[in-house]
């Protein structure tokens, strides 16, 4: 639904100082929200990730209006889920922050589905920080994430016969790959309005990387 939303409204939230220029009382409390979420961790939610998690609470809250609670569907908590909460409790507690102030603004309480939803979409979404001594838990990396990283970096270097070995793009590449392996396993789409651009200026590059990543996700057993 995101993705079919992604030529509308919504996908126009790019930075969050447009959503001033609204009356639109939802879309400031969300934006209030956002701005929670990246004081509580020092950091900054880049686009196109900023844009997912403000459609997210906003489209909740509009679901909210128009059918109110809805019941409670399958249970979520599994041993999987009770492993990420392990390994990103921050993450958690700003979840359930977020979602605590959705019911006081709401006047109700909601499913507990909805704070591991929005858990989700948080440990999927990519944060970006200027100190890199900040929150060591954003930071380490399963050898899964280091030996993708490698694995795009070498490929590249290769077909496109130039090196790229450096620290800043590993950091970086980690720093994306670690969200991205979060959002295959929990379906989750991120829509970037560029894209169409790229492969219009960049089109033998994102053909290479295309394929590199077709080749990772066989050797991995990853979804493409």
């Amino acid at each position: 639904m995101l993705e079919l939303i992604g030529d509308g409204q919504l996908s126009n939230f790019s930075a969050y100082n447009v959503i001033d220029q609204t009356e639109d009382k939802d879309a400031h409390f969300v934006q209030e929200q956002i701005n929670k979420i990246e004081s509580y961790k020092d950091m900054i939610i880049p686009y196109p990730y900023n844009v997912n998690i403000f459609s997210h609470l906003y489209i909740l809250i509009m679901r909210f209006r128009k059918r109110g609670v809805i019941k409670q569907d399958k249970d979520r908590k599994t041993p999987e889920l009770i492993k990420l909460k392990n390994e990103y409790q921050s993450f958690y507690r700003m979840s359930d922050m977020v979602i605590g102030n959705v019911e006081q603004y709401l006047h109700t309480q909601l499913p507990e589905n909805e704070r591991i939803y929005l858990f989700e979409y948080l440990i999927s979404s990519r944060f970006e920080t200027q100190n890199v001594q900040h929150n060591q838990e954003d930071m380490q990396y399963s050898q899964e994430v280091i030996d993708i990283t490698n694995a795009l970096i070498d490929g590249a270097s290769q077909e496109l016969n130039h090196s790229f070995k450096n620290i800043d793009l590993e950091q970086q590449l980690l720093k994306h790959i670690k969200p991205m392996l979060n959002r295959i396993e929990h379906g989750l789409n991120v829509r970037n309005a560029l894209i169409e651009q790229i492969k219009i200026e960049y089109p033998h590059v994102f053909t290479v990387i295309r394929q590199i990543s077709d080749q990772i996700s066989e050797t991995y057993h990853i979804k493409k």
